[in-house]
């Protein structure tokens, strides 16, 4: 089951796991939460990455708020567990700013170095690491932005900072950067273009017609999946959100 929801911050819609409490926003970058109660229900991701399309091609709120009256029965069984409250802090003489990066630090090192965490586990981790969940939701985001985590789906973190030097930010040129960019609008275009997903061999033909090489193209395959912004539902084939 999949829930299809608004972003608070963008307006644009999205979709997560209805069971998932947090995931991130493709369009904007912002990590927010998932409230079933102003979500539409749906059976698997495939339809709800078309509905998702559909409501922002047509930006047409009302019947998004009609499918979620249909949907109001199925929300009642997946309401979310009562989030876990954060203990007052008692900070002792501390620098709050460090200790609270060196705390996510190790948060991060230990539990999503060698496979990826969903934003729920790390909310309920924060209470043991004595964090707050909304600041660290922030921090996630700019971590992505820097390069230090990434996301290998919308709803999970993979820490690949080096462990030993706190945050590390994987150093990158201006002009890769320029030419990625490029290459992801023009992924993406060709992408909601199409109502099937596409193979990475189609792709890489029409990327090729538009003046990128096989490389940037699967580079840039790589970063779109890993950003939550393109799907692969069975290896080779991708859709865009």
């Amino acid at each position: 089951m999949y829930a299809i929801f608004r972003c608070p911050k963008c307006g644009r819609y999205t979709f997560s796991p209805s069971k998932q409490k947090t995931r991130l926003c493709g369009n904007c970058g912002s990590i927010i939460k998932v409230d079933p109660m102003r979500s539409q229900i749906v059976g698997d991701a495939r339809e709800a990455s078309m509905l998702v399309r559909k409501y922002n091609a047509e930006k047409d709120p009302q019947s998004f708020l009609q499918a979620i009256e249909v949907s109001k029965k199925e929300l009642e069984n997946l309401l979310p567990e009562e989030p876990i409250k954060i203990q007052d802090l008692i900070e002792e003489e501390e620098t709050i700013s460090s200790s609270r990066v060196q705390r996510l630090t190790l948060l991060l090192v230990e539990n999503s170095t060698r496979e990826p965490i969903s934003f729920d586990l790390i909310e309920e981790l924060c209470a043991k690491y004595k964090l707050d969940f909304e600041w660290v939701k922030e921090r996630l985001t700019q971590l992505g932005k820097e390069g230090n985590i990434i996301f290998p789906t919308p709803w999970t973190v993979k820490y690949i900072g080096a462990a030993d030097s706190g945050y590390t930010a994987i150093s990158k040129s201006t002009k890769p950067q320029m030419q990625i960019k490029g290459a992801s609008k023009a992924l993406i275009k060709i992408l909601s273009q199409s109502s099937e997903p596409i193979s990475e061999k189609e792709i890489i033909q029409k990327m090729e017609i538009m003046g990128y090489n096989p490389e940037e193209t699967q580079q840039t395959l790589k970063k779109l999946h890993k950003s939550g912004e393109i799907i692969e539902p069975r290896p080779g084939l991708y859709y865009t959100i």
